[in-house]
């Protein structure tokens, strides 16, 4: 075995792996998302949208907000911005003006 395929094997086994069986079962009202993302007083981001609603897993976290973002944008109760200042995000969401 070369010296790459090695370090990949040793570092597959260092990483713990997440199953479904550890996955919180995620189900929030629309309106509890929509208040998490008031909460955060300023255009906010999946993560801190899942941090408000107290999803552990960080990762599940943001791809459930962004996939309830999607139909609260269509449904136009969620706005989207692009961040002004260099970041990671894609898009920061707020409150859609009624």
């Amino acid at each position: 075995m070369n010296e790459h395929a090695e370090a990949s094997k040793k570092q597959s086994k260092e990483k713990p792996q997440t199953t479904q069986h550890d996955r919180q079962k995620l189900n929030f009202t629309e309106q509890q998302i929509i208040d998490a993302v008031k909460s955060a007083g300023h255009p906010a981001s999946s993560r801190e949208i899942s941090d408000k609603l107290g999803v552990k897993d960080a990762d599940q976290g943001r791809a459930y907000v962004r996939s309830r973002m999607s139909a609260l944008v269509k449904d136009k109760k969620i706005a989207t911005n692009e961040p002004t200042e260099k970041s990671r995000c894609t898009f920061l969401y707020s409150v859609a003006d009624a």
